[in-house]
């Protein structure tokens, strides 16, 4: 609570008992005043004043002082009416006393001053005035002096205490503001750690994940693989940090939102057998076939807590295995969502388990000192689970292993269960797995569980062999749809299996290890096997799992026609943004602080808008202020989401407050991001993958019904390795060589112009141009005789240019003659048209509205600004940026000539991957213009 809002309601109790008991004396006055007979004004006068202090306090007038005085006033005034009318003094005395220790309530030691001044006025009006003070015998002088000294002294000591009290109260208050302070200055720095270590760990995580997309050696591949965890293990560690800060704090908050249960365990999954790498251990995973598949909760921390405790059983199992239980209890809430980690490990004493969530580190540092982990796991996982509603229990016996087990409830959107049979009638399935292979009995009751649940919950027909001659006289006697096997079992008689598989679908399971020496027909699952894995093998679809930052990494939607914003300070940032991106086809723009995002929001629409915090000049929430003070429904709407790397507590309902649409913490989680996609992308724009696939089948079909008369491979071009350069799409490779022929008929007469005229300048930048595309497309050899010249050119060795131009000149004409006559030119040919109108119009996305001549007129300043960025993006091959800058140009005119006109032989070798040539258009363009 705020300090100014625990004032005020200290304040207002004040005022509420004070006038509670005020009012209590009025009406027993008022009681007095009505029995004895004194005069009619007094009565309504003593209840008058009571309203008055209640109205005064219930409003809320002015200041908590200036209603302090005022209901002190006229509790005060009413009491001395009061006292004035009354026959003797000595009674009234003792009510004196009693009022003023009441409004010493109020801190205000003037109140006390005001308190004397009415018992003076009584004494002074009863003793000389109306004389009622009678001194007729000593003792009653000496009763009266009493009770005077008596006020006196209670009025003395009521403003002792009271002073006192304000001053301890001062301390107190200066000692919060310095904890405030101190607890602030924590937070500050906590975010700032927050914001300066996730940064990097975005860029380690982001980078690696881009380079595990590309097509890598093994070696190089489990090499960026481990980069990538040691970079997500780090995260863990900073996490752990921040949460024990927000635990201390009482600051740690939920974020309930939807959630898919499917991709959580894929990516605890995907963790687990990181972590795991080369140990002797086994890990089984036994996952409910019947939660429900979308649920409503905080899925980040709930993926905390569950690799907390897979990463705690891992390092401190070092044989035998891991059994991890996922399962779930319908409620009418929802479920109960039990999660349970059972390993075979070095266990935990009895004396060790009372304080294993209470103390923040391991429990026997001497036994695992050699373990890594700062200690917070578990006690931030119990403080997690009761913030969730739940509870976590462990069992352990020392030496044999632990179990912890933890259920939290958790809302359901949708009761479809995370996985589903098509046609389980159709499905019959044998298994064969030695479960005498196995040292632990743990391992054998664990996959043997698993499997018959599994079983059971998909309802299909499943029966499990002991040794390989039953699963042979099985397989004679029945026609069974799917055999499973493990790798130990498969060895055992390759031959057969590898037989077995020209009819029917043989499916293996095994480690990564084992994948090179496997007949290409089998069906492969990598450890672990669980129920996932299961169900796409026995409903057809391919399970992909590759040595990646997501095992079953699995993107359903493009959206080639979707764009977006993001600015961020950070270049590195940006990239990983982009690379994150690029398998939804959305189309990037950046931006480097918020002054340039407010530049190209002026001059384009973006679907939504990724925005740092944390920047120079200019931070998110400021960038967000001035985007929100343009005039246009575009600029109160379009949707701003904070991305940055300050993940404390707290920080999501600052951003939402400031008006971001939503939260998006770095490093940055694939499920987070396409969530926020699916969100925010116009439902129009978005494609599934499925109607894409179908599309791209359709697409290639008539390539592939032809292929028998005219085959991909070309003279002179190594096609395959084309197609590789363009990301292994054949139709984007096909687009790429369409390209390459229509720009070449005219780039060989301008070779064959600047050799003439010996303009070696020009020359040079023509024949790297061909280098470049020639390599794009495949043509490898063209492309090395291409970059010679370009070195003698360089050199300035006319010498050789006379010599080679000619051979090369040949080549290239070679390669257009073959490029003319093979089919992909052909189709690309017929349908030129309409894909220069689909071109045109992909890159006019957003400004289809707008008719010619509606350019709006550019600055040189600003031309110049936007001419620089386009000649560096050019000179750094940046397809995606020239994209953008020609996108951005093209609604403008200088000087009354439209730039989509005046830039067009810059975007045509842009488009045709000839970005010098492009570079070397826009100089003469700009010598033009000055």
């Amino acid at each position: 609570m705020e300090k100014t809002d625990y004032l005020e309601e200290s304040q207002s109790k004040k005022e509420k008992i004070i006038l509670i008991i005020y009012s209590f004396y009025t009406l027993a006055m008022s009681l007095v005043t009505y029995v004895i007979g004194w005069a009619s004004w007094i009565l309504p006068f003593i209840l008058i004043g009571m309203a008055v202090a209640w109205w005064i306090s219930i409003k809320k007038y002015r200041t908590y002082r200036f209603r302090a005085f005022c209901i002190s006033a006229i509790a005060l005034f009413n009491f001395v009416i009061y006292g004035m009318h009354s026959q003797s003094l000595p009674p009234i005395l003792s009510t004196m006393g009693a009022l003023v220790i009441l409004l010493g309530i109020f801190n205000i030691p003037q109140i006390v001053h005001l308190a004397v001044a009415a018992s003076l006025f009584l004494m002074i009006y009863h003793g000389f005035v109306i004389r009622t003070i009678h001194a007729s015998a000593i003792e009653d002088v000496v009763r009266v002096i009493l009770q005077i000294v008596s006020v006196f002294t209670i009025e003395c000591v009521t403003y002792y205490l009271v002073k006192t009290h304000i001053d301890v109260n001062e301390t107190l208050v200066s000692t919060i503001e310095t904890l405030t302070i101190a607890e602030q200055s924590k937070d500050d720095f906590m975010a700032n750690v927050s914001h300066e270590i996730r940064t990097p760990i975005n860029t380690v995580c982001g980078m690696s994940e881009m380079l595990l997309r590309e097509d890598l050696s093994e070696s190089a591949r489990e090499y960026t693989f481990d980069i990538q965890t040691a970079g997500r293990n780090l995260l863990s560690v900073v996490s752990d940090i921040l949460d024990f800060s927000e635990l201390e704090s009482g600051k740690m908050d939920l974020i309930e939102e939807p959630y898919n249960i499917t991709s959580t365990v894929n990516d605890v999954m995907n963790m687990a057998v990181a972590l795991k790498n080369n140990k002797n251990v086994e890990l089984i995973v036994d996952c409910d076939a019947l939660i429900p598949r979308n649920l409503s909760g905080d899925e980040q921390k709930l993926r905390r807590v569950i690799m907390n405790l897979v990463s705690n059983a891992i390092k401190f199992t070092r044989e035998g295995c891991i059994l991890i239980r996922f399962s779930a209890r319908k409620e009418e809430y929802g479920i109960n969502l039990t999660v349970s980690v059972k390993d075979t490990g070095i266990g935990i004493q009895k004396e060790n388990l009372e304080k294993l969530f209470t103390t923040f580190n391991q429990v026997d540092t001497k036994k695992n000192r050699e373990e890594g982990g700062i200690g917070l796991g578990l006690a931030i996982s119990q403080a997690i689970v009761k913030k969730m509603g739940g509870f976590i229990t462990v069992k352990s016996t020392y030496g044999k292993g632990t179990e912890v087990q933890f259920v939290i409830p958790q809302k359901v959107l949708e009761d479809e269960p995370i996985v589903t049979i098509r046609n389980p009638e159709k499905i019959h399935a044998i298994g064969y797995i030695n479960m005498e292979k196995y040292d632990y009995s743990a391992i054998r009751e664990g996959y043997a569980k698993s499997i018959e649940r599994m079983a059971g919950q998909l309802r299909v027909s499943f029966r499990l062999c002991r040794n390989l001659p039953e699963l042979k006289r099985r397989i004679e006697k029945t026609n069974y749809t799917h055999v499973f096997i493990s790798w130990e079992e498969y060895c055992e008689d390759k031959p057969y299996f590898d037989a077995l598989a020209e009819k029917t679908k043989v499916v293996l399971i095994l480690d990564r290890e084992n994948d090179s020496n496997v007949n290409r027909k089998l069906f492969k699952i990598y450890k672990p096997f669980y129920v996932l894995s299961a169900v796409s093998v026995l409903n057809g679809e391919s399970v992909v799992q590759s040595i990646d930052s997501n095992i079953y990494a699995n993107h359903r939607f493009i959206a080639p026609k979707a764009s977006v914003l993001v600015v961020d300070d950070n270049i590195m940032n940006l990239r990983v943004v982009e690379g994150l991106l690029r398998p939804y086809r959305i189309k990037v723009f950046t931006a480097t602080s918020g002054r340039e995002a407010l530049q190209k929001l002026d001059t384009m629409e973006y679907d939504f808008v990724f925005m740092d915090h944390m920047m120079p000049e200019m931070d998110g929430v400021e960038t967000l202020y001035h985007i929100r003070q343009k005039q246009g429904n575009y600029f109160k709407n379009i949707p701003v989401i904070a991305l940055t790397a300050n993940a404390i507590s707290g920080a999501r309902e600052m951003f939402l407050s400031e008006g971001f649409a939503d939260f998006v913490a770095k490093p940055i989680e694939l499920s987070v991001l396409e969530r926020v996609l699916r969100r925010y992308i116009p439902e129009d724009k978005i494609i599934k993958v499925e109607e894409y696939e179908t599309a791209k089948k359709e697409k290639t079909k008539l390539y592939s019904e032809e292929k028998k008369e005219h085959d991909l491979s070309m003279q002179g071009i190594n096609v395959q390795q084309g197609i590789i350069y363009c990301g292994g799409l054949i139709e984007d490779y096909i687009d790429v060589v369409s390209a390459y022929y229509k720009t070449g008929l005219h780039k060989i007469q301008e070779i064959e112009d600047s050799y003439q005229k010996k303009d070696w300048k020009n020359y040079t930048i023509l024949v790297h141009a061909v280098k470049s595309t020639s390599l794009g497309i495949g043509a490898e050899e063209l492309s090395e005789m291409a970059k010679a010249l370009e070195a003698a050119g360089q050199s300035s060795d006319e010498a050789y240019i006379t010599e080679h131009h000619e051979a090369m000149m040949q080549e290239y004409r070679k390669i257009m003659d073959v490029l003319k006559d093979n089919i992909i030119t052909e189709k690309t040919e017929d349908t030129s048209g309409d894909t220069g109108a689909a071109k045109m119009e992909d890159t006019s996305e957003g400004y289809a509205s707008e008719e010619r001549g509606t350019e709006k007129q550019i600055g040189k300043d600003r031309l110049t600004e936007l001419f620089t960025q386009l000649a560096e993006q050019l000179d750094t091959f940046e397809s995606t940026a020239v994209e953008g800058l020609l996108k951005e140009l093209f609604q403008y005119e200088y000087q009354g000539q439209a730039l989509r006109t005046v830039l067009s032989s810059v975007e045509e070798k842009a488009e045709a991957f000839d970005f010098l040539g492009a570079e070397e258009e826009l100089m003469k363009l700009q010598e033009k213009m000055r």
